[in-house]
């Protein structure tokens, strides 16, 4: 049960950041296929249009990206320690490991958040 439980979740996480990081344009307008052909015909992917700060705003893209992702870690392992603690019936060895990834997830999230906090901070200061 947990193992379904755990792929569906794994299969939803995985086709909604698919959707949500999908991008829009055509081959001409420097979409996929137009990127790919630069890689396998070694023609610059880049335009005189680029700049530092477009490269920062895929530097922070990237990181706001990976950022999203350790929120999801979060809930999961929430879920999962919740589950652990809700199935223990009562065993102190579970419910005490239950409680530690409970506490070691919060901990996660605190200097995620922090760590967050810091990268906008810098991030606004480098782009003025």
């Amino acid at each position: 049960m947990l193992k379904l439980f755990i792929t569906i979740l794994s299969i939803s996480l995985l086709a909604s950041a698919s959707v949500a990081l999908a991008q829009t344009g055509t081959a001409a307008s420097g979409g996929a296929l137009q990127r790919l052909n630069n890689i396998f015909t070694n023609t610059p992917s880049y335009s005189p249009e680029t700049t530092d700060s477009t490269v920062m705003i895929y530097i922070s893209q990237l990181i706001n990206v990976l950022f999203g992702l350790f929120g999801t870690i979060f809930i999961i392992l929430m879920i999962y320690a919740g589950y652990n603690w809700l199935s223990s019936r009562g065993d102190e060895k579970k419910i005490g490991k239950a409680q530690e990834t409970i506490r070691a997830a919060i901990l996660g999230l605190i200097v995620t958040s922090g760590s967050y906090a810091i990268w906008q901070f810098v991030f606004v200061r480098l782009l003025q």
